[in-house]
């Protein structure tokens, strides 16, 4: 796979593929022509996509012939005739809903223009619902690739592919699990002013599976991510990667983002709970308003470093037990003084597929299952159709 952002691969790094001799392998296969409609033509790109997306992903790459020298495949551009990118990737993605099953989503179409030639990337991610078979035209065959290209799955691999997605949920479980325990005890990398704490974990699959890593000094020069509700503060590197902390209330904390050097980013900020009339109030909706904000500027930050859906997120309230959930007061709801019994809300993860998802509609079962805590229907800052009220 070329490590850029598909987005920001241009001929230059074709040009070079080539003129390194990169052959094609795990993660990059070459192919002179794009698939037609016959019907072997269909069942070649249905193996091809199944493949990657059984191993670690990778990119299939249209409009490079490739020749054999001294026993060696060298590549060699061709190109493709010109056609359209939005057409061909809708009929395209298509056949690939239709034809591989379980669905294989966050798929990525792009295309290079040379002066009367185009060259076609198809950008597949790991998949973590892993093992996929194809099914077109009564087929049902899994299948995989290595560096010699694409093979039939045995029986054993395609149990250990059904291991191996249960092992990564668990795994991105246990390193939610573990990184709530550090914050409910205080053992986080800055002394946050309160004990009680917003937590946003954005957690890409590739970061768990493909061992990539991020160029922490340039990132740290070149507009960061910044924490949840950021005013002003400071940075520095840490042994997980890089720590952005909220000095407005200096020496304490209000809040601190942790950037992980596998991209995994962790964003906490305290809520600012008002203590009136004898109880703990959480107007939610402004930090409810930051939260939303900040999941733009992550997944942005996220694809344009190059990593690709899916992405888990998760949202959690730590030590709120009694909190009671106010609306703000030109809400429509009236208050319910009903205190929050659970001593943290840990919300389910929700899985972003693509980079055009919005964030309100990313996290709204989140926002509801919080809001609900606190004895509302759903949450109370969406209308009637769904779309979220800004404040």
């Amino acid at each position: 796979m070329i490590p850029k952002n598909i987005d920001q691969i241009t001929i230059s790094d074709i040009q070079r593929l080539v003129a390194n001799e990169v052959t094609g392998g795990k993660t990059i296969h070459y192919k002179r022509d794009i698939p037609n409609d016959h019907k072997d033509e269909n069942v070649n790109f249905l193996i091809d996509i199944c493949a990657l997306a059984n191993s670690i992903g990778g990119d299939l790459i249209y409009g490079i012939e490739t020749q054999k020298n001294n026993q060696t495949t060298l590549p060699q551009i061709t190109g493709l005739n010109k056609f359209n990118l939005q057409d061909f990737s809708t009929k395209y993605q298509s056949k690939i809903q239709d034809g591989i099953e379980p669905k294989i989503t966050g798929i990525q179409f792009h295309e290079i223009t040379l002066e009367d030639k185009s060259i076609l990337i198809i950008r597949v991610p790991q998949s973590w619902t892993a093992p996929h078979r194809v099914i077109y035209n009564q087929m049902s065959h899994f299948y995989g690739r290595s560096n010699a290209g694409n093979y039939s799955l045995d029986i054993q691999e395609i149990r250990s592919a059904f291991l191996a997605s249960d092992t990564m949920i668990a795994q991105i479980d246990k390193f939610r699990t573990a990184r709530l325990e550090k914050i409910r005890t205080s053992k986080t990398p800055v002394k946050l002013r309160e004990k009680d704490a917003l937590v946003l974990h954005i957690i890409p699959l590739s970061s768990l599976t493909n061992f990539q890593y991020l160029d922490l000094e340039n990132i740290a020069n070149n507009n960061p991510p910044t924490p949840i509700d950021f005013r002003e503060g400071d940075w520095r590197y840490n042994f997980d990667g890089l720590l952005y902390f909220d000095q407005f209330t200096y020496p304490l904390m209000n809040g601190y983002l942790q950037l992980f050097r596998n991209g995994i980013i962790e964003s906490v900020r305290n809520l600012g709970i008002q203590k009136q009339e004898g109880l703990n109030k959480l107007y939610f909706t402004y930090d409810e308003s930051q939260t939303l904000t900040a999941l733009k500027q992550y997944l942005s930050f996220l694809q344009n470093q190059g990593f690709t859906p899916p992405i888990f997120v998760f949202l959690s309230l730590i030590n709120i037990e009694e909190c009671v959930m106010m609306p703000d007061s030109t809400s429509r709801y009236r208050e319910l003084f009903y205190p929050i019994p659970e001593t943290d809300l840990i919300t389910p993860g929700v899985i972003v597929r693509e980079f055009s998802e919005r964030p309100a509609e990313i996290l709204r079962t989140s926002l509801d299952a919080l809001w609900q805590a606190g004895g509302y229907p759903k949450c109370i800052n969406y209308d009637d159709k769904g779309n979220y009220i800004e404040i």
